[in-house]
């Protein structure tokens, strides 16, 4: 699993406050990793983003960037996600970029797909992740399947992000 180690924080109807503070509130530019406030906050829904900076210095989700390179996939192909209530590991399906706040962006908007309702949903998100994967995994995600998306910017273009897509296993 990835050596990325913090604790995920949510705020109900702020994304932003802990991107820019630490745990204890006090201002902090690393910040923390933060549940989408559109998630559930025990972490139940089907599919959990977690947003991160990309910091220089690897911290946060610094790191994510290396799965560009299918190498370090291979190495680090499962990310472990621990709730209050449990401890899920998830295999990685799909490394792709994107980007934000574009009205006009062909990119796919992966970051409307948090309340996952239904199968037609679910296959649409999976799709689009795997066809805008930079490698093709081999790992399929299936309807029932929960998933989880890291996002975390990405400098090739403007607003630009770095997904990584993993389903949750035994």
């Amino acid at each position: 699993s990835t050596e990325i180690d913090y604790p995920v924080m949510y705020r109900g109807n702020d994304n932003d406050f802990y991107l820019s503070h630490n745990f204890e509130g006090e201002e902090d530019k690393n910040g923390l990793l933060v549940l989408d406030k559109r998630c559930d906050p025990d972490g139940s829904g089907i599919n959990n983003l977690i947003h991160g900076h990309n910091m220089k210095s690897g911290a946060m989700f610094g790191s994510l960037q290396n799965y560009l390179d299918q190498r370090y996939y291979r190495e680090h192909p499962t990310i472990l996600f621990s709730t209050l209530y449990e401890e899920r590991t998830y295999e990685i399906f799909a490394v792709f970029r994107s980007s934000v706040y574009d009205e006009n962006t062909t990119d796919f908007q992966y970051f409307n797909y948090i309340q996952i309702s239904n199968e037609e949903q679910f296959n649409s998100y999976v799709e689009n992740a795997k066809e805008q994967a930079v490698y093709d995994t081999g790992i399929e995600a299936a309807y029932g399947d929960n998933l989880i998306t890291l996002s975390t910017c990405e400098y090739s273009k403007e607003n630009g992000r770095l997904v990584i897509v993993g389903r949750q296993i035994e």
